[in-house]
């Protein structure tokens, strides 16, 4: 993802590497709003809205790979 109309700038990785025992999943975020110093004052409530967002996102994937391994099992 890159930088949109209120972001200055935004990074997002996503990386499944394998463990001896399965797999490894990463998340990253990393942003700056844009807005000058309406930005800076609103991007607490920003990061705080987008790493709920973020947990309910993981808890579906996990609850899906989980469903997908005991399908093929």
């Amino acid at each position: 993802m890159t930088s949109g109309n209120m972001m200055k700038s935004y990074q997002e990785r996503w990386t499944v590497e394998a463990t001896a025992i399965g797999s490894r999943f990463t998340f990253m975020e990393k942003g700056e709003l844009g807005l000058g110093i309406i930005g800076k004052i609103i991007g607490p409530l920003a990061e705080r809205s987008s790493a709920a967002t973020i947990d309910k996102m993981l808890v579906k994937l996990k609850s899906l790979v989980e469903e997908k391994w005991r399908i093929k099992r």
